[in-house]
């Protein structure tokens, strides 16, 4: 039944926002939480780039989830997560030309294009811990684009600033699909699943994002620095008390 709940909390997570899923954490954290499963929420810093296209620079973001947590053994355990808000794309693209409305009246040497990319991720680490506070972890990842947009910025012909922002969800495949991978430190321990921890999570796109792309290949390289926060259970130091 426990397990029941669980993946209806997901289904209601996909149209919710990133705080609807932080409450249903923390309102059925107590519930759900045991000594052999855990939950928790995410929040990450993230760093995106494009594989495949050439001069292109990092976009920074933020990211917001969920995890859940499954002991297999004292050294062993499976974690997925959903992360409602995964930003992927890149800096100065220069692949990307001006858009018609604007291509008269722009100097072209001075416009640069930032392309803004969220997904719906989902992760699943089998995580083997090799030591009690350091764990690492891999395995699959599947993405669904929720919306893309590409930001333009230049210098009019009468040098004023402009910024033109235009939706781009059509022009890439909705479905994304990757190798994650984790190297996580728990802060305390003696607490295990119960601990506060930091991690450095990496996904490895190896699915092409642009729809119907006929040159090479572009794919997502994705990083972010995690901070998850477990919610609910009884905690371990005081079980090993009694």
């Amino acid at each position: 039944m426990r397990y029941v709940i669980v993946a209806v909390l997901l289904v209601l997570l996909l149209a919710h926002t990133a705080h609807s899923e932080a409450l249903l954490v923390i309102l059925f954290g107590d519930k759900l939480s045991t000594e052999r499963f855990q939950l928790g929420i995410n929040a990450a810093v993230t760093g995106s780039d494009f594989m495949g296209l050439d001069g292109t620079k990092t976009r920074y973001s933020w990211a917001f989830g969920m995890m859940g947590e499954i002991k297999v053994s004292d050294a062993f355990t499976i974690q997925p997560e959903l992360t409602v808000k995964t930003p992927a794309g890149a800096r100065n693209r220069s692949d990307r030309g001006l858009p018609e409305n604007v291509e008269d009246c722009v100097k072209e040497e001075t416009f640069t294009v930032d392309t803004e990319m969220n997904y719906l991720t989902m992760p699943v680490y089998f995580k083997y811990f090799i030591a009690p506070s350091f764990g690492i972890g891999l395995g699959p990842q599947v993405g669904y684009l929720t919306s893309a947009r590409d930001v333009y910025e230049g210098k009019t012909e009468g040098d004023y600033d402009i910024t033109v922002v235009q939706g781009a969800t059509g022009d890439y495949n909705r479905w994304d699909f990757g190798f994650a991978a984790k190297a996580e430190w728990l802060f305390s321990p003696h607490k295990k699943m119960r601990s506060l921890r930091l991690s450095f999570n990496y996904y490895y796109g190896v699915t092409d994002v642009v729809k119907d792309n006929s040159g090479d290949a572009v794919s997502n390289s994705i990083w972010l620095l995690t901070l998850n926060i477990p919610v609910g259970g009884e905690d371990a130091a005081a079980e090993a008390g009694h």
